[in-house]
């Protein structure tokens, strides 16, 4: 008899379920992929077609590689709350307001005009009004958003106005960077940097090679430090090894891709599917082979490791 395993890390992890879509030759397929939020969804893929993205109509989060900045936006077009977004500094205040954008074929355009913004104080939970203003660029497909903000008091958004030519790609000019910092502040502006990673399908084939060896080692605690920090968060390294550990009985060997791995987008998640192969050598009975796909996901500028679909017999 064929041995059945289970890897249950999105459960292990506390992780809700996102519905991504994925392309079929041969009959219909949804693939559930580990999230840190965001209501489950289905979607199945017709047999012999690809994927076609739906028409987004839920905001999009975007997080800066910093972590100190979190962004919440509806970059689509034609729906009641087009632009309107929610900019959170941690430990300081959210921000409430709608945005002047436009669409592009590939990315969203935030053009840089004053908005009032209702904001909540984190500290005294106050609740104050205040002018903030957004100017840069948003790619929605890759959870891309190269942007710079400004908060402060109504009529001295001024120091703003000659940064124009610093929200091009490049990050050119330090000393005119410099300088507006110094005129932002002195007018009681604070101006944020707002940079997300560029979700790299070069380096999630490389963060997927390091989980692959992993199994292949079965180092779960290195495995560990490869989940995205709302998992580790709910679970503790010994609680997961102990899982990991007790769902394979036997060595693992001839762990390889299958295939290419598939980049796929859903409300505002990106995630990288790549399908394996593997042989399990039990403590009894004959060797078994496997196949299962390993889920990352982009969070916060870098992959992480997140589930896999259950182990399938060959």
């Amino acid at each position: 008899m064929k041995q059945r395993i289970m890897w249950g890390v999105a459960a292990a992890t506390g992780l809700a379920a996102l519905t991504l879509t994925t392309t079929s030759r041969t009959a219909p397929e949804t693939v559930d992929v580990g999230h840190g939020g965001g209501r489950p969804t289905t979607t199945t893929t017709p047999a012999s077609t690809s994927t076609t993205a739906p028409l987004r109509t839920e905001p999009i989060a975007f997080h800066d590689r910093t972590g100190t900045f979190t962004l919440l936006i509806q970059t689509a077009g034609g729906q009641p709350d087009t632009g309107q977004y929610t900019f959170t500094v941690v430990g300081k205040a959210s921000y409430d307001a709608t945005a002047t954008t436009t669409a592009g074929p590939r990315s969203v355009r935030v053009i840089g005009t004053d908005q009032t913004a209702t904001a909540i104080d984190d500290t005294t939970s106050a609740v104050i009004t205040t002018t903030v203003r957004i100017a840069g660029k948003i790619r929605p497909a890759s959870n891309y958003a190269r942007l710079t903000i400004w908060v402060g008091p109504a009529g001295q958004m001024g120091c703003a106005d000659t940064s124009a030519r610093t929200e091009a790609d490049s990050d050119a000019d330090d000393i005119d960077e410099k300088q507006l910092v110094d005129n932002c502040a002195n007018k009681g502006v604070t101006r944020y940097r707002f940079r997300t990673g560029l979700a790299s399908e070069a380096q999630a084939g490389a963060t997927t090679a390091r989980v692959m060896r992993m199994f292949s080692q079965q180092d779960w605690k290195a495995l560990y430090k490869t989940l995205p920090p709302s998992a580790t968060s709910r679970i503790t390294e010994t609680e997961f090894s102990n899982g990991m550990g007790s769902s394979i009985q036997g060595t693992l060997r001839d762990v390889r891709n299958e295939g290419p791995g598939l980049l796929k987008q859903a409300e505002g998640t990106t995630a990288w599917l790549q399908t394996i192969r593997f042989t399990i050598n039990p403590t009894a009975g004959p060797p078994t082979t496997y196949t299962t796909t390993i889920m990352l996901t982009f969070e916060g500028g870098e992959w992480w490791f997140v589930t896999t679909t259950t182990p399938q017999p060959l």
